[in-house]
């Protein structure tokens, strides 16, 4: 399934032919390359079946990324890429194994396609040998969007509780950094994206990071370090700035008032009946222990072990 997105594209091929500097140029170039490899294509591939769309004059840009991409100094750089392609290729095969391992169904895709298994739409695809393939082109309820709220309630509910959402935003960060690493380690070797079942997982988690109310400063440290993530993966336009910004806002809020907290140091003092029982334990325990000895391991005064001792007789 292609997550092409026109838009964005768009806005990066804008921003590498009018970039006001050498490296606004140089990061939009990335994005578009990032843009391109999630739909499965490379740069010259996706510009030369996409646009840009929104150009008036359309002959003008490709002209513009032909020469770019004959240029011996382009060269020069996809060249060093393709270096750096083949040493990261080179670690994920030391890591996992074998390539086959790499393409494994992990645990949690496991989990995941199980439990939306009632909403898959197949398809077969026919190799050059006539062989059929049949393959899941997409789940009922789900388009493919960015956007969970276009998704049927239903497929993010199954999704959500295949297995539990972490409890800490620490936690759903590393659960989303590590399907991030799995992408990429794949797009190394194909241009494969992310089932559907793991692709709407990875939106469960982004509004997990993007609405829940922190619990600590380590959960606004994980939501400050998600949206720099974020930033860095390329232009996102600014409609999702001004909710996070209120959302940090009121975590701000939430963090002043638990420092305002009246803070008890040391474990809550014991009541004397939580007393009583340790003695009593002990004298069960140790009938030949001194007072003093049994008094220092329950905390007490020897007097009170000695009353309790007399108690114990009657």
């Amino acid at each position: 399934m292609s997550n092409f997105d026109t838009r964005k594209f768009d806005a990066v091929c804008k921003l590498m032919r009018e970039g006001a500097t050498e490296g606004e140029r140089e990061a939009a170039q990335s994005a578009a390359e990032r843009i391109a490899s999630k739909a499965g294509m490379t740069l010259e591939g996706a510009l030369t079946r996409h646009g840009p769309v929104n150009t008036p004059e359309t002959s003008r840009p490709t002209s513009i990324f032909e020469a770019m991409f004959s240029s011996p100094e382009f060269q020069e750089i996809y060249q060093e890429r393709e270096r750096d392609r083949e040493e990261r290729r080179k670690q994920a095969l030391a890591r996992y194994g074998s390539r086959d391992a790499i393409f494994a169904e992990t645990q949690n895709e496991a989990i995941l396609s199980s439990a939306v298994e009632n909403y898959k739409i197949w398809d077969v695809y026919t190799d050059e040998s006539g062989k059929n393939h049949p393959y899941v082109e997409s789940l009922e309820g789900y388009s493919g969007t960015f956007n969970l709220a276009e998704v049927e309630p239903v497929l993010v509910e199954r999704v959500r509780d295949a297995y539990p959402v972490p409890r800490s935003l620490r936690q759903v960060l590393n659960e989303l950094i590590e399907w991030d690493d799995i992408y990429r380690v794949r797009q190394l070797f194909e241009p494969v994206e992310h089932w559907p079942w793991v692709q709407l997982r990875c939106l469960v988690l982004e509004k997990e990071l993007s609405e829940r109310p922190v619990e600590s400063w380590d959960d606004l440290a994980a939501r400050m370090e998600w949206i720099q993530l974020r930033l860095e993966d390329g232009p996102w336009g600014t409609d999702w700035l001004l909710p996070l910004h209120q959302r940090l806002v009121q975590d701000h809020q939430i963090l002043q008032d638990m420092s305002k907290a009246p803070v008890q140091n040391g474990p809550s003092p014991r009541t004397n009946a939580q007393k009583a029982d340790a003695v009593l334990q002990l004298i069960q325990e140790m009938p030949s222990a001194s007072v003093r000895e049994i008094a220092r391991r329950a905390g007490v005064s020897p007097q009170t072990v000695l009353n309790w001792k007399r108690r114990v007789q009657v």
